[in-house]
């Protein structure tokens, strides 16, 4: 489980959290979006959220957190940080 913090000094929209998995040498072998728990956060508010990968690849060793594109189910222009 992680923690999405707003911030901004204004109430932020969420979006949906790209998630991904990345082999030793940073290439995307896994990903999944998910829907935000809750859709708005006032300023200082927190959510948290959850990603649980069915069968994860056994070449995965690191996790990264991006947002997908406003609406839509299409992955970040750039790519996820890795952690």
């Amino acid at each position: 489980m992680d923690i999405i913090y707003n911030l901004d000094v204004q109430k932020s929209r969420r979006i949906k959290t790209y998630v991904t998995l990345h082999d030793s040498n940073g290439e995307e072998v896994m990903s999944q979006i998910l829907t935000p728990i809750k859709a708005d956060l006032a300023p200082g508010e927190d959510t948290t959220f959850r990603a649980l990968f069915q069968n994860p690849p056994g070449l995965a060793r690191r996790a990264g957190v991006d947002w997908s594109a406003e609406g839509t189910n299409a992955m970040p222009a750039e790519p996820a940080r890795s952690s």
